[in-house]
């Protein structure tokens, strides 16, 4: 059935075309980072030691997920577990603007209306597939038709139109008002979530408008100058996900959102002044042998290059003028800093090497101490940062388990003495008690940050509960820091018999609880009330893993990694 732009026919199919864009680049963009595991987050954090490689990261890493969104948000993310500077950071946002360009030249490539077949042979890849990776590659096929099929059905639709009037005459209005045509940019890509789905789509109009003028030399064709304040208007549109991704963060995440914006504003503010006396050059873009929808990925791209170009240099002085727009030091740095390990120390050295993990299981359990007295402010009092920052923290926590385990898992433990194998093992366990203590903390405040979103006010009664169990799991991270320090056994002893009598405390608060609510018949349960018994149970969560801990110190007997321990911390590495 042919349908005319006056059908609600005609605009269901490119509403519906790019729909299937978009989700494309959403399942590619998934995809690629399943298929890649940590690796890239590996790269990009490791990375990004100077401004150049950062760059090099940044544009690489985009160019493989298919999103600047993503790029700036796991480096948002990074800066907010304080695994990243913000002089880290800001390269790699600078890089994603140009790794972000890749899509516009997957677009330009002559051959797109027999890219479905992707779709094809994905669908019958995920049919068949029996493993998990197979359907991975089956998805990403998949995608990368969709991509296609959906820009195929826009721009085959917009074809029909780009000799109408109307449509002629908004892109005459919009080269009349460049300025106009930016916010248009901005906007769109801000609503989409998509600067790719922005570009695709102009680049399909702007090419189907230059088919139409080549056929009828009497129709107007939109050039360039009308159309790339649209282009330059979707990368500021784009900082969009960065801002997103900032909220409620530390406040140097703030500044990485603060400058994708800003960088991109700039960039796009001094490209729109320089428009104007370019402007005889490229008002008749149309008669350019350059096929149009490269003439646009090529814009696309010297307009981030020269911009990064500039900024690059002037990463230092970024850096001031942000602290300066957003003032003030985060909680996160106040924290131990977290130590590089050197694998080579463990071979050459291995009591050395083994120290230093010590350490770092040390630095890990210091972090679960500020979590926990953390939570007992926000108890009393809640608020946005004291959250953010106990979530930050089980970041750190998170990234010294996997530092560790890597670290770890390179000894060779034939050059391991007695002493040395036992403390091995007591570190390897250690670092995955933490690592759950951590966990835990964090799943708490999710607790008491849910009652808190939905203004429920505590009971005395139960915020006393709730400090008094808090207080115990404190207590006993710092005993349990003594008992790992020291290696104090009467000490482990006398926690591992403190856990029992503080569990049992907790089942009948657990017990009184359901009586209380059996009882009262209360016609309206809370939230709290619903997630009392969780609550609880974190604590006691915490209060087994100190215990796990003090029992590798409380026997006489040396204890080593059973073969199955082995084999369970190789393949817990294999996540990381």
């Amino acid at each position: 059935m042919n349908f005319t732009y006056k059908d609600i026919g005609f605009w269901m199919l490119i509403i519906g075309g790019l729909g299937l864009f978009l989700y494309g680049i959403t399942l590619i963009s998934k995809t690629l980072k399943r298929l890649t595991g940590n690796k890239l987050r590996k790269i990009i954090d490791g990375c990004s030691k100077n401004r150049f490689t950062g760059l090099l990261t940044g544009a690489g890493f985009t160019a493989a997920v298919q999103s600047s969104g993503a790029t700036s948000a796991l480096s948002i993310g990074l800066v907010r577990a304080g695994s990243m500077t913000l002089e880290q950071a800001i390269p790699i946002i600078i890089g994603a603007n140009i790794g972000t360009t890749i899509t516009a030249f997957i677009v330009s490539i002559p051959i797109m209306e027999y890219m479905p077949v992707f779709v094809l042979i994905g669908s019958v890849i995920v049919m068949l597939a029996t493993r998990k990776r197979m359907q991975d590659i089956g998805d990403l096929f998949f995608s990368i038709g969709l991509i296609f099929l959906g820009l195929w059905i826009v721009q085959q639709n917009l074809e029909l139109i780009a000799a109408e009037s109307f449509f002629i005459d908004l892109f005459v209005f919009l080269a009349n008002n460049p300025w106009l045509g930016l916010l248009l940019g901005a906007i769109l890509t801000a609503l989409l979530q998509s600067s790719s789905a922005v570009v695709g789509v102009i680049q399909g109009i702007y090419a189907a408008s230059i088919i139409a003028f080549r056929l009828d030399p009497s129709i107007t064709a939109i050039s360039l100058f009308g159309v790339l304040p649209i282009v330059f208007g979707s990368n500021i549109g784009s900082t969009s996900t960065a801002l997103i991704a900032s909220i409620g963060g530390s406040k140097d995440a703030k500044r990485v959102a603060l400058f994708h914006l800003f960088f991109n504003l700039c960039g796009a503010l001094v490209f729109m002044i320089l428009l104007y006396p370019c402007k005889p050059l490229i008002i008749n873009s149309y008669e350019w042998k350059i096929d149009a929808k490269l003439q646009l990925a090529l814009s696309h791209l010297l307009f981030n290059m020269v911009a990064s170009i500039i900024f690059l240099p002037l990463t230092k002085i970024m850096c001031k003028l942000m602290r300066k727009i957003v003032p003030g030091e985060d909680k996160i740095n106040s924290l131990v800093a977290i130590k590089e390990l050197d694998a080579g120390s463990l071979k050459k050295f291995p009591s050395e090497g083994i120290r230093l993990a010590k350490e770092q299981v040390v630095v890990m359990f210091s972090y679960t101490k500020t979590m926990l007295e953390t939570i007992n402010v926000y108890i009393n009092k809640p608020n946005k940062e004291d959250a953010s920052f106990v979530y930050d923290i089980e970041s750190r926590i998170d990234s010294i388990d996997r530092n560790l385990n890597e670290y770890l898992l390179q000894a060779d433990k034939g050059e391991l003495s007695d002493y040395d194998l036992r403390n091995y093992a007591r570190v390897m366990k250690a670092c995955k008690d933490i690592e759950r203590i951590g966990d835990y903390g964090n799943e708490l405040m999710n607790f008491y940050e849910g009652a808190s979103e939905r203004k429920e006010k505590i009971n005395e009664n139960t915020k006393q509960i709730f400090i008094h169990a808090n207080e115990i799991a404190l207590a006993l991270v710092i005993d349990t820091i003594d008992v790992f320090v020291n290696e104090d056994k009467q000490k482990a002893l006398d926690l591992i018999k403190n856990r029992r009598f503080e569990i049992s405390k907790l089942d009948e608060y657990i017990s009184k609880h359901y009586d209380d609510i059996k009882n009262n018949g209360k016609n309206k349960v809370q939230y709290i009330d619903l997630v009392f018994v969780d609550i609880l149970n974190s604590y006691e969560r915490i209060y087994s893993h100190c215990s796990n801990i003090a029992k590798l110190f409380a026997t006489d007997k040396n204890y080593r990694l059973s073969v199955s321990e082995e084999e369970h911390f190789n393949e817990m590495s294999n996540r990381y």
